[in-house]
């Protein structure tokens, strides 16, 4: 049974792919994330997000004032959902993030935000795509922190940068709450989880430390927190962080949602395809069935950038990437520095541990590459 990797936010105010990770002593401390178990957490499950933070903390670096607080519980989803998350936003015009995410740039050895933010004038929102004095971006409050602490004014300071739930997951609001994102996993027997990969993935079961490293890449701010689309907003004008970098051509952004449209992520002005969006599929009905139109499609722009194929949908298991929109049963991925999820969050200005001296784009294209975000009231 596939399952689909989704999610929804709630408003608040070429690169080599490498299988795995490689494990190095840190040159500064990793990325701070504070979890907090709610009801329903098992020690498996305890053991899986150990385990995926940890790996987060191996690739990205610490900034000043930015714990990542997240809230896990386990939970009977029911559906089709496997795992889904709550986030918290803010929101900021187009002119102050891309300034915040060039300070970042300046900031860093890192070539991949270097070129990402080299390459902006090409990307949704610039003048080249019809962008104008209205257009925002909506990014996670995780994020945010991240490039103010680079020294970035985001115009949000101390607790206005803060989520938006308290220890219990309820919301209170930015200036009052002490939790970034609530993530609930999956607990029945109709869409089983296996939150123990000791056991090498017990038959008929979805890999449990993949979808909770969906999860938090939601919170950090990429797969569905990424993305506007399809309607993600009620802000007018409004992008999300990897929108800026989403084409269908060399130099020709993309936004619709059109399936019979292939969308890729790129960080170079589309001439490299890294990983193909997901574009809904035909028939799919708009919002969560289609999946999250900021995760990975499962299927690839073809030999060259731009070359559509159609997504499966339900009918297709994603190439095994953490960000995948679809996924099967006994298929688990990890992030790491060069897939895509990795190069995704370096591109919205989190720092790699320890940073790279150079990172060297590969000339011509790429083989590219629903836990669920919903409402919480």
């Amino acid at each position: 049974m596939i399952k689909r990797f989704w999610s929804r936010p709630l408003l608040l105010g070429g690169i080599a792919v490498a299988a795995g990770w490689v494990a190095s002593a840190p040159a500064q401390a990793g990325l701070m994330i504070d979890p907090i178990y709610g009801t329903g957490v098992t020690a498996d499950m305890q053991n899986e997000i150990g385990a995926a933070i940890s790996l987060d903390q191996s690739i990205f670096a610490q900034t000043a004032n930015n714990t990542v607080t997240i809230l896990f519980e386990g939970t009977d989803l029911g559906g089709n959902a496997i795992g889904e998350s709550f986030d918290s936003y803010l929101i900021t015009s187009y002119a102050t993030y891309t300034a915040a995410l060039g300070t970042a740039a300046a900031t860093t050895h890192d070539a991949v935000v270097q070129t990402a933010v080299g390459n902006l004038n090409t990307g949704n929102g610039s003048a080249a795509a019809g962008g104008g004095a209205g257009t925002n971006v909506e990014d996670t409050a995780a994020d945010f922190r991240m490039l103010t602490a680079d020294g970035a004014n985001l115009g949000c300071t101390g607790t206005a940068c803060n989520g938006q739930f308290d220890d219990s997951g309820n919301k209170v609001g930015s200036a009052t709450g002490s939790v970034d994102t609530v993530i609930e996993l999956n607990t029945n027997a109709t869409n089983p989880v296996d939150y123990n990969r000791s056991d090498n993935f017990t038959s008929g079961k979805f890999d449990g430390q993949r979808v909770i490293e969906h999860e938090i890449d939601e919170a950090l701010g990429i797969g569905g927190a990424g993305s506007q689309l399809p309607g993600n907003t009620s802000q007018t004008g409004t992008l999300g962080a990897l929108d800026l970098f989403r084409y269908s051509a060399a130099a020709l952004a993309s936004l619709n949602t059109n399936p019979n449209k292939n969308a890729y992520f790129s960080i170079d002005g589309g001439t490299t395809d890294i990983a193909n969006f997901n574009q809904g599929f035909t028939n799919c009905i708009t919002g969560n069935t289609c999946g999250d139109f900021g995760d990975w499609a499962d299927t690839s722009g073809g030999p060259s950038p731009g070359t559509p194929n159609l997504n499966q949908g339900p009918n297709g298991c994603g190439f095994g990437f953490v960000q995948d929109a679809f996924s099967c049963p006994k298929q688990n991925a990890d992030i790491s520095f060069n897939s895509p999820e990795g190069i995704a969050l370096q591109a919205i200005g989190y720092d790699p541990v320890p940073e790279p001296g150079t990172l060297a784009l590969l000339a011509g294209s790429l083989l590219g590459f629903g836990l669920m975000r919903r409402r919480r009231a």
